[in-house]
C-alpha cells in the first residue's frame, strides 16, 4: 500500500512539473511574440515619423530662407511661391510626426519643446505674411531675424528628436538602422547645400567680404566629404534602382564641378561689385531644384525603410 501511495504520489508530482514547466514554456513563447510585436510596431512608428521629420527639415530650411528674402525685398505682397510652397509641406508633416511621437517614449519635455517650437514657427510665419503686405519702411525692425532664428531653432529641435529615434531603435532591426544613417547623411547634404545656396543668394542683397569665397570653398569641400560618405553607406544596401539613379542625378547637378564654379563665379563677381550674368531668382531656381533632388533621394530612403518596417510588423503580427 505505502509502495502504491508512493508511486501515484511520485507520478502526480511529475505530472505537476511537467504542467508547470508547459505554462511557463507557453508564456515565455507567448511573452517573445508580444515584445516582437512591440518592437516591430516601435520600428514601424519611427520609421514613419523619421520620414514626417525629414520633410519638415528640408521644408523649413527653404521657409525660412524665402521668407527672409522676401522681407528684404521692397515690393509688397506675399512671401512668394516657394516660402508658401513649402510651408503647405512643412506644417503637414509635423503635425503628422507629432501625432506619431505621442506613441512612443519620447521624454516629455523633447516632445513639449517641439510642439512650442511648431507653434512659435507658425506665429512668425503669421507675422512675417502681415509685415510683407506693408511697405518696407513699416515692417518691425529685427522680424527678418526673428525669421531666421525661430526656424533655426525649430530645425535644431527636429534634428534631435530625429537622432533620439534613430538611437531608440538602434539594433532592432539593421536595415532600418543603415537606412536612418541614410537619412542622416542625406540631410547633412541637404543643409550644407543650403548654407551655399544661402551664402551666395545673399551676395546679391549685399556685397559679401573677400572671405566669402574661402567660405565658400570650404563648405563645397565639406559637401563632397558628406556625399562621398552617402554613397559608401549607399553601396552596401540592397536599395531599389529609382534612389540609385536619384543618387547619379544629384552627382550631375549641384554636386557637380561645373555648378559649383557657376556659384564660385556669380560669388566671386559679387565680391568685385561686378555683374554676375544671372539674377537671384534664376539662381534660386537652379538651386532649389537640385537641393530637391537630395531631399527627394532622402525621401525615397525612408519609403524603403517604412515599408520594411511594415512588413516586420504584419509578419510579428
Amino acid at each position: 500500500m505505502f509502495n502504491r501511495f508512493s508511486v501515484n504520489a511520485i507520478l502526480k508530482g511529475a505530472i505537476g512539473l511537467l504542467a508547470g514547466a508547459l505554462i511557463v514554456f507557453l508564456g515565455a513563447g507567448v511573452w517573445t511574440s508580444w515584445q516582437r510585436v512591440q518592437t516591430a510596431t516601435r520600428t514601424a512608428t519611427v520609421a514613419d515619423a523619421s520620414a514626417n521629420l525629414f520633410v519638415a527639415l528640408n521644408n523649413l530650411r527653404m521657409d525660412g530662407a524665402f521668407t527672409g528674402f522676401a522681407l528684404r525685398a521692397d515690393a509688397t505682397g506675399d512671401v512668394g511661391k516657394v516660402a508658401l510652397a513649402a510651408r503647405a509641406e512643412e506644417m503637414p508633416a509635423l503635425r503628422n510626426a507629432l501625432d506619431l511621437l505621442v506613441r512612443l517614449d519620447l521624454p516629455a519635455t523633447m516632445l513639449n519643446d517641439l510642439r512650442n517650437g511648431v507653434e512659435q514657427m507658425k506665429a512668425i510665419d503669421a507675422e512675417a505674411d502681415a509685415a510683407k503686405r506693408q511697405p518696407k519702411s513699416e515692417r518691425r525692425a529685427g522680424l527678418i531675424g526673428d525669421v531666421d532664428k525661430t526656424a533655426s531653432a525649430l530645425i535644431a529641435q527636429v534634428e534631435k528628436v530625429s537622432a533620439h529615434l534613430a538611437q531608440s531603435i538602434k539594433l532592432d532591426d539593421a536595415y532600418v538602422d543603415q537606412l536612418l544613417a541614410l537619412k542622416g547623411f542625406a540631410w547633412n547634404m541637404r543643409s550644407l547645400g543650403g548654407q551655399i545656396s544661402r551664402m551666395v543668394a545673399e551676395s546679391f542683397l549685399k556685397k559679401p567680404k573677400p572671405e566669402a569665397a574661402q567660405t565658400y570653398a570650404i563648405l563645397r569641400a565639406r559637401l563632397g566629404e558628406a556625399l562621398t560618405a552617402f554613397e559608401q553607406l549607399a553601396a552596401g544596401l540592397p536599395l531599389p534602382a529609382d534612389f540609385l539613379d536619384g543618387v547619379q542625378k544629384i552627382k550631375t547637378g549641384f554636386f557637380s564641378d561645373e555648378f559649383a564654379r557657376n556659384q564660385l563665379r556669380v560669388l566671386t563677381a559679387n565680391i568685385a561689385g561686378q555683374d554676375p550674368g544671372i539674377t537671384q531668382s534664376e539662381l534660386d531656381k537652379n538651386s532649389i531644384a537640385s537641393l530637391n533632388d537630395v531631399a527627394i533621394v532622402a525621401k525615397r530612403a525612408m519609403t524603403v525603410a517604412q515599408d520594411h518596417a511594415a512588413r516586420i510588423e504584419s509578419s510579428a503580427r
